[in-house]
């Protein structure tokens, strides 16, 4: 009983792929799995480089941020203090 069913439908998706091809659509798929890997190529490798230049970006505005602040109150204290000094 199951068997016939699960005969019918191969035959039936037999028959729907031979009228694809005959369509074209089995060249728009082959175009579009051409197309396909290539722009989920490009994808991750855009992702891997948004994470670096975050990660960089991050590192630019928190640490040399406050490296600048902190050298420009040190060097400011140091002139109000010690003004003859060079």
């Amino acid at each position: 009983k199951f068997a016939d069913k699960i005969e019918k439908m191969r035959a039936d998706q037999a028959q729907r792929r031979e009228k694809a091809k005959e369509k074209g659509l089995g060249q728009a798929q082959k175009v579009a799995g051409g197309v396909a890997f290539p722009l989920r190529a490009y994808g991750q490798v855009s992702l891997g480089a948004k994470r670096i230049l975050e990660a960089f970006d991050t590192f630019c505005s928190r640490y040399l941020v406050a490296t600048t602040v902190l050298y420009t109150l040190i060097k400011s204290v140091h002139f109000w203090i010690l003004k003859d000094f060079p």
